[in-house]
């Protein structure tokens, strides 16, 4: 079975089990698609006194000795979010041998800066004391973020007036990895943030570009070339700079393939895609922020070195069963090839995904949620959504008229017979 008809297939099959194909969001969709068997999960942990204050541990599976830790904190303009959301950012890591700790904090208009930074550093300064006892190693801890929750983290690990409130020192940190994150954002343009940061009157000190010392932990950073949110050049590249000045070892990922949102979302196994963020973020970890040499990334989500939208190169994937369902053999050559690089979506789903696929033969596009629509594909015929398409007669059965299909930009992307 192709990747993408196994990708809608999957996304299907998770709605129907949510029992929400007219209602959903695309990280509800994520994670009713993510495996729950790489980890063992522990809910709902306190690390402080608010209701905010709460934190969920996914523990590698089967893991033999303490695991290297790291703790996330998600995006969301610090006005908007919840752990709960992410799920997959956490299966992502335990299914690497990762320990993951996924982090709420409190949010405008509860709290404005710093009162976030604050909760982020108390849940770093808990999950240092208590996380050997879920199976993590509190000597081998970093510190994770995206959008919003990148700078969450790039404070703890550059400002040491957070993490001494809890006795630590960023030098505790071996390392901290921010995903699309904000470093130096005065002014501040964005309406919802400006009340978050006291605007006009945004303090300097808000920014993490201004606490860099040569004292700061190995640092990963990586961006979306064409993140329309948070510059890229200005915000991860112009951080990356003064680290490397100030002599911290810095390592600077940009990708094509992902937007500001979409950056988070290639940690799910079903977008991993679109960039092997994953694999970056693992051998960042466990090279110990680049202190030791590793090898290669876990196999169990190889990454394709070339597109296989290359001019000239067809992409051919080879015949694949799974239950009932089968695809022959997907021969795509340069149709698409002016959308390559936002379609890289060939990478073969992990084994355990496969194990939790609901078989579904011949689906009806239609019904899928925005998901697909957020990353350009439209569900349908060759003339795009709302092609009027017949159910499947039922498990085996074909589908009368109008097949159903992936398309996009006009472009089938799937082959059924």
């Amino acid at each position: 079975m192709s990747t993408p008809v196994k990708f809608v297939l999957l996304i299907v099959a998770g709605l129907v089990l949510l029992g929400a194909v007219a209602a959903c969001s695309p990280l509800q969709t994520i994670n009713a698609l993510t495996s729950s068997s790489t980890y063992a999960r522990s809910d709902d942990l306190a690390y402080g006194s608010d209701v905010r204050d709460r934190l969920d541990i996914y523990a590698p599976a089967g893991a033999a000795g303490l695991a290297p830790v790291v703790v996330f904190f998600y995006g969301g303009s610090w006005n908007s979010g919840s752990r709960k959301d992410y799920k997959f950012v956490g299966e992502a890591l335990a299914s690497r041998g990762i320990l993951a700790v996924v982090a709420d904090y409190r949010l405008y208009p509860q709290v404005r800066y710093p009162a976030f930074l604050e909760d982020s550093a108390a849940a770093v300064v808990w999950t240092a004391k208590e996380v050997r006892k879920y199976g993590g190693d509190p000597k081998r801890l970093f510190v994770m973020g995206h959008s919003a929750g990148g700078y969450n983290a790039a404070m703890v690990a550059l400002d040491g007036r957070w993490l001494a409130q809890g006795g630590m020192s960023p030098a505790m940190l071996r390392g901290w990895i921010g995903l699309a994150g904000p470093y130096d954002f005065i002014p501040i343009k964005e309406e919802a943030v400006r009340p978050v940061f006291f605007f006009p009157n945004t303090p300097p000190e808000s920014q993490p570009i201004n606490h860099v010392t040569a004292a700061a932990p190995p640092t990963l950073l990586i961006a979306s070339n064409k993140d329309s949110l948070v510059d890229p050049i200005r915000n991860t590249g112009g951080l990356a700079n003064k680290l490397r000045a100030a002599g911290v070892p810095v390592q600077e990922t940009y990708f094509d393939n992902t937007s500001h949102t979409s950056l988070v979302g290639s940690l799910a196994r079903p977008l991993r895609g679109l960039a092997p963020t994953l694999d970056v973020i693992e051998r960042f970890v466990k090279s110990d922020g680049g202190r030791i040499a590793v090898i290669s990334p876990s196999p169990a989500a190889p990454v394709m070195a070339t597109s296989p939208w290359a001019r000239g190169s067809p992409a051919r994937l080879g015949k694949v069963r799974h239950g009932s369902d089968r695809t022959d053999r997907w021969h795509h050559r340069s149709g698409v090839r002016d959308h390559r690089a936002r379609l890289r979506l060939c990478t073969a789903l992990g084994p355990s995904v496969q194990s939790d696929m609901i078989s579904v033969n011949r689906v009806s596009m239609d019904v899928l949620c925005p998901l697909l629509r957020q990353y350009g594909f439209a569900a349908g015929g060759p003339g795009g959504p709302g092609v009027r398409q017949r159910q499947p007669a039922g498990r085996g059965g074909t589908v009368h008229g109008q097949q159903p299909g992936l398309f996009f930009g006009g472009h089938r992307l799937d082959s059924q017979r």
